[in-house]
């Protein structure tokens, strides 16, 4: 007898539990337009009220009132390859490369470094025909507008009279054909002369997928 009434009272409780459930499942899932759905402990649930914040604006949360915060000392982003070879003004004044007024020579500086880096870098893309293919259409879409497909220096930058030299990369006795991988790949990343830096462009990996493409350009390994 007790365990019939047993039995009962935990089936109740059951048919009790999963009448709720299905109330609350009803309250919670259904959509009605002019009315917000039910909330469970809406006391405890910031992330239902939590306003974005754009990132222009000022804030009170952080003691510069800024809303972007430079990212915190020795961290660097997911992906992200430091050179270690930096063209900037603290660099400039160490290698004496500053004039009286204050102003900068960054072209000496980005040539110096860009040798450094050819000593120091090496490519850690392995040259396989995906990683070729990839580097080709990185090429063509950020190189050759000024530097030609070929790497001869006709990109339609140069060749249609916009007041800027074409720069041949592939051309016998041009000073690229002497470049190493890792000055070529500084020089995409800092930029050159009328060049400017492609670093927010393009990705370290594929910048090096691109040197790939340029060395076979340059061997004239290209049908």
């Amino acid at each position: 007898m007790t365990t019939a009434k047993t039995m009962r009272t935990i089936a109740r409780g059951g048919l009790f539990m999963g009448a709720l459930a299905l109330v609350i499942g009803a309250g919670t899932g259904c959509t009605v337009k002019d009315q917000p759905n039910y909330l469970i402990a809406p006391q405890i649930n910031h992330m239902m009220f939590s306003k974005a914040v754009e990132s222009q604006v000022a804030t009170d949360l952080f003691e510069n009132g800024r809303t972007l915060q430079h990212p915190p000392a020795g961290t660097l982003p997911r992906g992200h390859v430091r050179t270690h070879f930096p063209v900037d003004m603290a660099t400039a004044k160490a290698m004496g490369k500053v004039d009286k007024d204050g102003k900068a020579d960054f072209v000496a500086v980005a040539q110096a470094q860009a040798k450094k880096a050819g000593e120091a870098l090496t490519n850690p893309v392995e040259a396989t025909d995906e990683n070729v293919a990839r580097g080709k259409v990185v090429f063509n879409t950020f190189c050759s507008p000024c530097h030609g497909e070929s790497g001869m220096g006709d990109g339609p930058v140069a060749t249609r009279g916009v007041g800027m030299p074409g720069y041949p990369l592939t051309a016998k006795g041009s000073g690229p054909m002497t470049y190493k991988d890792g000055h070529i790949f500084h020089i995409i990343t800092y930029g050159r002369g009328n060049m400017g830096s492609y670093a927010s462009q393009i990705a370290p990996t594929d910048r090096w997928k691109a040197v790939l493409w340029l060395r076979k350009l340059q061997k004239g390994g290209v049908n």
